[in-house]
């Protein structure tokens, strides 16, 4: 039976661990800090351990940096899903009114929230900092 010595560590910037398990080639990533509130792994041990590996198997977290235009892209790309999300989410209801199953007037809080979202889905792909997404965001209704 496999322990958890048998699988990857990383050292992280913090001063955590990473054990990463792999099981049926999933990496199942489990975080072990001084503080762990579970102490499924003893810090101290795992601690311990990552100092008797060889240089060659001790991994460590890296900081990756990326540009302003990829972070950009990124929250860009996370807004849009989610806008995304809600309209797909309350395409039922849409449906639910047009085969009579809802009325207009039960429908029209969600026709207003879908035009909110339609007008933001817009404006995330035309702004051009992050400071504007959050702010498209914050003014979109929930």
């Amino acid at each position: 039976m496999k322990t958890w010595k048998d699988y990857p560590i990383t050292k992280n910037i913090n001063g955590s661990y990473t054990v990463t398990a792999i099981v049926q080639g999933q990496e199942l990533p489990y975080n072990v800090c001084a503080d762990d509130a579970l102490g499924l792994i003893s810090y101290i041990e795992v601690e311990a351990y990552y100092e008797t590996l060889d240089t060659a198997k001790k991994l460590t977290e890296t900081v990756v940096i990326i540009s302003e235009s990829e972070q950009l892209e990124i929250y860009r790309n996370r807004n849009l899903s989610n806008l995304r999300t809600k309209l797909s989410d309350s395409d039922y209801h849409q449906s639910k009114m047009i085969d009579g199953a809802m009325t207009a007037e039960e429908y029209e809080p969600i026709k207003i929230k879908r035009a909110s979202w339609r007008v933001a889905f817009n404006a995330v792909q035309a702004a051009t900092t992050t400071e504007e997404i959050g702010t498209i965001m914050e003014g979109c209704a929930e």
